[in-house]
């Protein structure tokens, strides 16, 4: 009898240590908070939606991407975006590429709410608070824009920005985190000072699953604060594969720093403080208005 409670016991663990392994690959971290050990490549797509009032101007990107993380510290990502501006009388393109590294300076000893010790074996061991600090790099290269039957080239223009963030696992399936940034951004003869801030929450649901939201507070010299809500709902279907969608809303027009789909307030600056007459009508309409994009995500993760 004894022999036959020992047997069913280890059989019972067995089966429950079997199921957990299994799913230790659904287990992510939301937003990018932790850093591990794999490759990541993937595409994002990015579209404006705006008014009714505005239909006809469109504004698309898509993004081809690569993350390579290393000894749980180390992070470098490096990416390569088409952006197209069709307005009723103008094609406003560019391209541009980006480069961030980033370095977790600190990670607790303490593990996330919980984390158990099958976790350590499968790399899936999020410490509950961690430090980030950061630097990244965009280079822009416009097209010649298009503006009724008149052809406009204009300048190349760069980002630069040091950046840091702080994230704590306040329970199993809930993180808050903090985000800062500041840096310069340049095109032509103007060079601007700026800064980024975001405060947000992100967490798990059903192990598979990951979201994100928060609010980013921009400001680059001489134009005047915008807030920004973002946020992104991830899912993965399978092992290394993993679907999101998201998106974000400009409450006060358009960014030059610090959000996604800033590069379209960059690559305009110098006309807009050079010759604000040529500026498409797609920016003079929406650098004061609200409006938004959506944002989807297809990537696949090899962990090592």
């Amino acid at each position: 009898m004894k022999k036959i409670v020992l047997f069913a016991i280890c059989l019972a663990t067995g089966l429950v240590g079997a199921a957990m392994a299994a799913e230790m690959w659904e287990i992510g971290s939301p937003a990018g908070a932790d850093i591990g050990q794999s490759v990541k490549v993937g595409h994002d797509r990015l579209q404006l939606h705006v008014p009714k009032s505005f239909e006809g101007r469109t504004a698309n990107e898509w993004r081809n991407f690569i993350s390579v993380e290393g000894f749980k510290r180390v992070r470098y990502t490096h990416s390569e975006s088409d952006v197209e501006l069709r307005g009723s009388a103008t094609r406003f393109d560019f391209d541009y590429t980006r480069d961030v590294i980033d370095v977790q300076v600190y990670r607790s000893k303490d593990l996330k709410p919980g984390a158990n010790s099958c976790m350590d074996c499968h790399g899936n061991d999020f410490s509950r608070t961690a430090a980030t600090v950061g630097y990244a790099n965009e280079e822009l290269t416009p097209k010649p824009y298009r503006r009724g039957l008149a052809t406009i080239y204009l300048n190349e223009a760069s980002s630069n920005a040091f950046k840091g963030e702080i994230n704590h696992w306040v329970n199993q399936h809930l993180m808050v985190m903090a985000k800062a940034s500041f840096g310069t951004i340049e095109q032509g003869r103007h060079k601007l000072d700026a800064k980024s801030a975001s405060i947000g929450l992100a967490g798990t649901v059903w192990h598979r699953m990951t979201w994100s939201g928060e609010l980013n507070l921009s400001k680059a010299d001489t134009y005047s604060m915008r807030k920004t809500f973002i946020g992104k709902l991830g899912y993965r279907p399978f092992k290394g594969f993993k679907l999101s969608v998201g998106g974000g809303a400009f409450l006060d027009g358009y960014t030059q720093f610090g959000t996604e789909m800033s590069q379209m307030g960059l690559m305009s600056m110098s006309l807009q403080k050079d010759t604000p007459g040529l500026m498409p009508n797609l920016f003079n309409k929406l650098k004061d208005d609200q409006f938004g994009y959506w944002h989807f995500t297809a990537e696949y993760e090899y962990k090592f």
